[in-house]
């Protein structure tokens, strides 16, 4: 079996490689590079073991995400759609490589398209449909946000559209069971993260109003929450931006993800905060900040929560060509154990 960890779906994963000594396992990260490398590096030390490399047409979008199976045989990545006929490739179809033969084959269209019903993701893990409920149906295959507990009990799938949140249980007993979001419309940003059996819905407005949800198997509705102040609001700066929530130890931390179409850095002539905010999941209480001197384009944790891998994002002066930052914290005291510069474009 190989287990996998996804840093983020564009740029980096963390696998769990499992030897033939059944007691022999170790974790590997796995880097992509938008020119079509895939990079297999020590989580450690960062250093590199190995290299893919795919063929993508010149001039096309690259490789712009990646996903993993749950037994770790199998990657997915988003590569260029087939060419038009003045020869431009668009993004994505997703494909598959078996990295086991090495093959490639195409897995399912663009996103949104009615292939991607076949496939259940969650947390950027692909599993097999016999995992998906009855009661799932391909269009909300397609238009949820997924996630998994730990232990595989439960699915939770959000949808943005209408704000409803719908667990099911995966164990075979009570049925799903609906949650309309309090409070939040189109403005809000909603996303969120299991932390145990528990799991953390994280909502944030526009104006950087953040509110905070715990959903439990026990749980009958949903109140109006609690609210947080984790944002690194910045005056004259653009008030919208994307945040990413990980569970790592007994904490939660909530990121500002840069490098995207939405990067408050451009146009803002004020210093704006990096790293990511330590929020106490029981209280919402702000417990501290780590590395404000990084800016985030992906965050992770390893499997035990005792550390956290973190992908910087390119300058806002792209032409600049400086090299991303890849990153080894450790989750309790917030300090970097390792870093490595990457060159190319993630």
């Amino acid at each position: 079996m190989v287990r996998l960890f996804v840093l983020l779906a564009t740029l980096l994963i963390s696998l769990k490689l499992d030897a033939q000594d059944k007691q022999d396992k170790r974790d590997v990260l796995i880097a992509v590079r938008r020119a079509g490398a895939i990079e297999f590096i020590d989580p450690k030390t960062l250093s590199p073991i190995s290299q893919l490399q795919i063929d993508v047409p010149p001039n096309s979008t690259g490789l712009n995400g990646i996903l993993v199976s749950t037994d770790g045989s199998t990657l997915y990545v988003e590569g260029p759609t087939a060419p038009n006929e003045k020869g431009e490739s668009g993004c994505c179809y997703l494909y598959s490589i078996d990295l086991t033969t090495l093959h490639a084959k195409l897995v399912a269209g663009i996103w949104g398209s009615s292939s991607r019903g076949s496939l259940l993701v969650a947390d950027r893990t692909v599993y097999p449909l016999s995992a998906v409920p009855a009661k799932v149906t391909d269009p909300q295959l397609i238009g949820h946000e997924w996630h998994i507990s730990p232990n595989g009990h439960w699915l939770l799938g959000i949808e943005h559209q209408q704000h409803v949140v719908t667990v099911y249980d995966l164990s075979g007993g009570s049925n799903a069971r609906h949650f309309e979001i309090p409070g939040v419309n189109d403005e809000w940003w909603v996303t969120g993260t299991w932390l145990g059996d528990k799991f953390y819905l994280y909502a944030k407005q526009g104006d950087n109003t953040e509110r905070l949800w715990t959903i439990s198997p026990g749980t009958a509705q949903l109140t109006e929450g609690i609210a947080l102040s984790s944002s690194n609001a910045t005056a004259d700066c653009s008030k919208f931006y994307i945040t990413e929530i990980v569970a790592a130890g007994e904490q939660l931390f909530v990121a500002e993800i840069f490098g995207g179409k939405i990067d408050r850095r451009v146009g803002c002539n004020k210093p704006i905060t990096g790293g990511a905010s330590i929020i106490d999941p029981r209280s919402g209480q702000l417990l501290g900040q780590i590395t404000p001197e990084l800016y985030f384009w992906s965050l992770i944790p390893n499997e035990s929560g005792s550390e956290l891998y973190g992908l910087t994002a390119e300058d806002v002066d792209r032409s600049s060509q400086n090299p991303v930052e890849l990153v080894r914290i450790d989750s309790h005291t917030g300090r970097v154990l390792q870093s490595r510069l990457l060159e190319g474009s993630y």
